[in-house]
């Protein structure tokens, strides 16, 4: 009837999916400068030399703790009068994947023009890239898996304005990633998980060009592993300390690759210390009920202004840390010596399963002390009475919130959740289909949603859950450690069924059936009982498959005095009563309405349940929604003149963008073309129904690509013309360059150049309010029938095959700003 799982082994891939890194938070100090790192290494120096000291980085990050991943390339060393030095640094267990100075054979490339380049880092080679078309360009470098899976860490030189991301070949998984925007090379690292490696797949290195214009350079990528040696001369005796932080630190990346030389120093290494928050628990530990918390903060270089602590926070698509409204958080008080304490009842403000608990301490210096751990909380097994003395509360039911393929929860059941917490229930359950199919990274993320409430969660499990077998039960277990139980609360006894268990799915089998009826008649007591399940027993069109347990439940709900059934799996909504029992279809928490039902009962909702003594009474809460395809955060690139609005509301609702009527479909889906305007482009949608309003912002950028045409065939030496248009006119003053060789658009928009040597000339237009326009030539040998070559756009006459997946790429990087997932 319930399972709880070993926790201990899962937790660190837990905490890999869900650890976002934070961005560095503001500091205070002097603008432009970064704040003192926050972890140091003591070191006495008895006599003068050169010091190296080696660290073991992850056990560092262990020990301190740390708040992320070290970063040895922004370490710095402070010596006894207080100066920072800039140590060298020497990384274990290096591996050069490629020093290009061999040329670049190692490397491939699609819509980039590569070449090797004296102007490197290190030696005389560098790999120089830049963009051979207006998108869709990048470049890869294969990387062994059995090496990366042996090593933590990839670095490399580079300069110019690139995303780097390393990566499976072929398939989205993302090891990391790295900006580089600098006009001069620096040291770009990218610190990775092995133990998320399989060595039965292909990995690389992908550069995504960011800008069309701009010349890029990598040079010398390696990799590393956690061990790292700082070596630096120290010119007196006394004390140093190497100051170090994580990835995430603003600091300079400017480190000395090597060691230094010279006579060595006596000194010794002390303890390593840091601006830490250590919590009392430890990973895998079980919580329940009232637990009182107690962290010591440590290292603080001025004084402590607050400490607090988050529940399943990752910061990306969830509520500020500081808000109270919004989930879990829980405010620390100081007990002296460093210590701080906070109580935390974790029956009534969160659910049984895993959970990540984040600390953070806040300096008046500006800096933040941070560290996580996980743990199981569990309070509910069969039989247990929560709060028996209570006859008045409420609770919210929904279901079916799954998304329609993928593994992001839908923004509408974002929406319900917060409408849903401004009401304040004491308990929340949802019927099922939490997720799409089962995988450990869709639980992942519909913790992280979730998070938005504070009370405890129960979930009737529902078939998507375990689309995939006994992988997708497993990780339900994992993550919420029940199957099928019940519980009393108050003056009421709460029933949660499972039509989904491995081997027995849309049914249930003959033990869970006599553990119910057997159930039901020992809580014959309560005043209110109230059942869950996913499948219908009570449907409009679909339920269980197995006709006899369905009527064979009816028979003992009715008979066992059962208030009301609540279920789902059906997209809709729908109640009635049959034989003393009511019953409520609650399918719209966020997955897509099902058009086949009738339009009045396709609309998204929860139910609000409030029990008062012996009086039951039920709401139907249909808040207003508004989901876009396209968020507003951040701008949209595209360069096309119409762009293609499309969401989700309320079917009821009245829909304007930009002022225009839509009219959405009868499941709420709705979908504009909109006409752009060269440049910077805001489109509002708004939603209207019953006396509320949602509005939302799209920003996007309209870079028109212009149109080239050659006037004859590319040939070195002889006179090319080159004709360049816009949005269907001439562009006068167009700078036309072929490979360095410029020229200028006359008023009808024509230039004539000489084209220069090599096997691939790098086309560049540039025009007045269009889009930079790329393209590789490869000069001919003979005459261009028809007069001329038109290349509208940037394309090529290539497969149709390639064609469509160039549109894949340009729809992935409009709406992601980034790169798709480059294959060969």
């Amino acid at each position: 009837m319930s399972s709880r799982r070993c926790l201990v082994a899962p937790l660190i891939a837990l905490l890999i999916l869900v650890a976002i890194p934070t961005a560095y938070p503001a500091q205070g100090g002097s603008e432009g400068s970064p704040p003192r790192q926050r972890y140091w290494i003591p070191v006495t120096v008895e006599s003068p030399g050169v010091v190296s000291v080696e660290v073991d980085l992850r056990s560092l990050e262990s020990s301190l703790p740390a708040a992320g991943r070290l970063d040895p390339l922004t370490a710095s060393v402070v010596g006894p009068d207080g100066d920072e030095l800039r140590p060298s640094v020497q990384l274990g267990q290096l591996k050069l994947v490629d020093d290009v100075e061999s040329g670049v054979d190692l490397w491939s490339g699609r819509k980039c023009l590569l070449r090797q380049s004296g102007d490197a880092a290190v030696g005389g080679g560098a790999l120089e890239f830049r963009a051979g078309a207006v998108e869709g360009s990048w470049v890869r470098i294969n990387i062994p898996a059995s090496e990366l899976a042996s090593h933590s860490r990839l670095i490399f030189w580079g300069k110019g304005n690139f995303t780097a991301v390393l990566r499976d070949a072929t398939l989205p998984q993302e090891l990391g990633s790295a900006d580089v925007v600098s006009a001069d090379y620096r040291l770009v690292e990218i610190a990775y998980d092995p133990s998320q490696v399989s060595e039965k797949r292909p990995y690389a290195l992908f550069l995504i060009p960011r800008d069309v214009t701009e010349v890029n350079y990598v040079d010398e990528v390696t990799l590393a592993g956690d061990s790292a040696t700082f070596s630096w001369r120290a010119e007196s005796p006394g004390e140093y300390r190497i100051l170090l932080d994580t990835v995430s630190y603003p600091g300079p990346r400017d480190a000395r690759l090597g060691l230094e030389s010279g006579p060595e120093a006596s000194f010794t290494v002390g303890e390593p210390g840091g601006f830490v928050v250590r919590p009392s628990i430890s990973d895998g530990q079980t919580l329940s009920g009232v637990v009182r918390l107690e962290v010591r903060v440590q290292g603080n270089l001025s004084p402590i202004e607050w400490v607090q602590a988050r529940l399943d926070y990752v910061g990306v698509g969830q509520g500020e840390w500081g808000d109270p409204s919004w989930g879990v958080l829980l405010n620390f008080t100081p007990a002296g010596g460093g210590s701080w304490v906070a109580e935390w009842d974790t029956a009534h403000t969160t659910w049984d399963g895993l959970h990540s608990i984040r600390f953070r301490a806040a300096e008046e210096g500006g800096r933040m002390a941070e560290s996580e751990v996980s743990v199981w909380v569990w309070n509910v097994e069969n039989g247990t009475r929560l709060d028996p003395d209570r006859t008045e509360f409420s609770f919210v039911v929904i279901g079916d919130n799954r998304p329609s393929g993928g593994w992001r929860q839908p923004e509408v059941y974002e929406q319900l959740l917060v409408d849903a917490v401004r009401r304040r229930p004491d308990l929340y359950f949802n019927v099922g289909d939490v997720v799409y199919s089962g995988e450990f990274r869709e639980y992942v993320d519909f913790v992280r949603a979730t998070s938005a409430i504070r009370g405890p969660l129960f979930i009737a499990m529902g078939n998507h859950e375990d689309s995939i077998g006994k992988e997708g039960q497993d990780n339900f277990l994992h993550f919420f450690g029940k199957l099928f139980y019940s519980f009393d609360y108050g003056n009421t006894h709460f029933v949660i069924l499972n039509a989904n268990v491995v081997g027995h799915r849309y049914t249930l089998s003959e033990g869970q059936i006599e553990w119910f009826e057997r159930d039901l008649e020992e809580h014959s007591d309560a005043e209110h009982v109230f059942v869950f399940i996913h499948q219908p027993i009570y449907k409009y069109a679909h339920g269980l498959e197995d006709p006899s347990v369905e009527s064979r439940l009816r028979q003992i709900v009715e008979s066992h005095g059962v208030d009301c059934v609540f279920q789902g799996h059906e997209h809709m909504f729908y109640s009635g009563e049959e034989g003393g029992v009511r019953f409520f279809i609650t399918g719209g928490g966020g997955a897509e309405l099902d058009p086949q039902y009738p339009p009045d009962t396709l609309f998204f909702h929860y139910i609000l349940v409030t029990v008062r003594g012996e009086e039951v009474s039920y709401e139907v809460v249909r808040p207003l929604v508004l989901e876009l395809s396209d968020a507003d955060e951040g701008v949209i690139v595209t360069h096309e003149g119409e762009f293609v609005v499309s969401g989700r509301t309320q079917p009821f609702a009245r829909v304007l963008v930009d002022g225009e009527e839509v009219s959405p479909s009868s499941n709420g889906l709705f979908r504009v073309k909109v006409r752009l305007q060269p440049g910077m482009n805001e489109v509002r949608v708004r939603a209207e129904a019953e006396g509320e309003s949602v509005e939302r912002a799209i920003r996007i950028l309209y870079r028109p690509v212009p149109t080239v045409r050659l006037g004859g065939p590319v040939r070195p030496g002889e006179e090319l013309e080159v004709s360049v248009g816009c949005l269907g006119s001439p562009v006068p003053g167009a700078v036309v360059s072929l490979d360095g060789v410029e020229a200028a658009t006359n008023a009808s928009g024509r230039a004539r150049l000489v084209v220069p040597q090599g096997e691939e000339l790098l086309l560049e237009v540039h025009a007045s309010g269009c889009q930079p326009y790329v393209e590789i030539l490869y000069p001919e040998g003979g005459p261009v029938e028809g007069g001329g070559v038109e290349l509208p756009g940037g394309a090529v006459v290539i497969a149709a095959v390639v064609i469509a997946a160039a549109a894949i790429a340009a729809l992935v990087l409009r709406r992601r700003g980034r790169s798709p997932s480059p294959s060969t």
